[in-house]
């Protein structure tokens, strides 16, 4: 069985998610700074809050997508459990994402 993954997608996504989160956690922590020492910049500490929210988000979106380890595409994880179901000559088995790699027998 041959597996064949999309190495730099996953680097790229995964970057993606540790960015995003560490920036969106930042950016929340900024805010809350923002509204303790300047409590007249409400504006401010609202925007950060949105803005690091959705950063956040949007880098736990990320993680649980590409940076789950161990990744369904590892040959450890696949054989013991596809082994008998398949029997066509290639496969597309990633459900989250088609792109991401493809089983030859």
């Amino acid at each position: 069985m041959n597996i064949a993954t999309n190495e730099p997608l996953v680097k790229r996504n995964t970057r993606i998610a540790q960015v995003t989160m560490i920036g969106g956690l930042a950016v929340l922590a900024g805010g809350m700074f923002i509204s303790f020492r300047m409590p007249e910049r409400f504006t401010l500490s609202l925007a950060a809050l949105m803005v690091g929210f959705l950063l956040s988000q949007i880098g736990i979106y990320y993680s649980n997508r590409w940076a789950r380890r161990p990744r369904t595409a590892s040959a450890a994880a696949l054989r013991p459990t596809f082994a008998g179901l398949l029997t066509f000559r290639t496969a597309l088995l990633d459900i989250m994402a088609y792109e991401n790699f493809i089983v030859q027998w």
